[in-house]
């Protein structure tokens, strides 16, 4: 959607909201796996959350396309990195393996945390958002 105001493209609605469903539902995750939930149901977890980053990343990217940010190519970077991880999170699930799972439950958290409170902010910034 366009801004009335100017030519930059504004944040369609629900991306924000999409920040705070990714970490409820990383945080989630964690707790699945502290409750010793089930591999399959932890899958679907895991599915639902790679479901959601998918639509939000391509969103993301978009826009900065569309704003023509010259860091776009890094924070499609840091946009994989979470990817990698989630699908490294996929395979334990695969292998009924936990070894990792905490590490990286705590470690996707984390990179969220940080990734919004930067790239996000910085991005919105560029593209004449306001921060969210």
């Amino acid at each position: 959607m366009e801004n009335a105001d100017s030519d930059r493209p504004t944040m369609p609605d629900g991306v924000a909201e999409q920040h705070g469903q990714i970490a409820l539902l990383i945080r989630r995750l964690g707790a699945a796996h502290h409750a010793h939930e089930p591999w399959p149901a932890l899958a679907r977890r895991l599915d639902e959350l790679r479901a959601i980053i998918r639509v939000h990343f391509a969103t993301e990217e978009h826009l900065m396309r569309l704003s023509e940010y010259p860091k776009l190519e890094q924070h499609m970077a840091e946009h994989e990195s979470f990817r990698q991880r989630l699908e490294l999170l996929r395979g334990q699930c695969e292998d009924g393996k936990s070894e990792l799972m905490e590490v990286l439950t705590d470690l996707l958290e984390t990179w969220f945390r940080h990734h919004e409170a930067t790239s996000d902010q910085e991005a919105a910034a560029f593209i004449g958002l306001a921060a969210e």
